[in-house]
């Protein structure tokens, strides 16, 4: 619970163990995207913050070199930008999903150059990685 202070309690699982994911949200449901699990996967998975439980199948992320990349959102779309290729490069694709709606995610354009181990953020009209 963000409003207080305590120890963490245990909320649910995702669908694999993962590391290198990213995740973005809404005011009700936490998008968790790709990562290494361990391999390099596409996985989009969701949860519903208002209750506990383990992740549920979103949809897939373009292409399956999603993981050290970004996401930011507003209150509707969730963007997802750049990543690590499996032989250490960065990539410039920005993909993207509607957050309330379960589904693939569909190209949204190019970053200038190819990132990795960047940070997203947004003012809730225009995000920047």
């Amino acid at each position: 619970t963000i409003q207080s202070t305590g120890n963490a309690t245990d909320f649910g699982d995702l669908l694999a163990t993962t590391m290198r994911a990213t995740a973005t949200s809404d005011a009700t449901r936490g998008v968790i995207g790709g990562g290494l699990t361990p391999g390099e996967n596409n996985v989009i998975q969701y949860i519903t913050m208002a209750s506990t439980g383990n992740s549920i199948d979103f949809g897939d992320l373009i292409g399956s070199n999603n993981h050290n990349f970004t996401a930011t959102s507003n209150s509707i779309s969730g963007v997802f930008a750049g990543g690590r290729t499996a032989d250490g490069t960065g990539q410039n694709i920005i993909q993207y999903i509607t957050i309330q709606s379960l589904g693939n995610a569909t190209d949204f354009g190019d970053l200038t150059v190819a990132r990795y181990s960047v940070g997203g953020l947004s003012n809730g009209t225009g995000g920047m990685n």
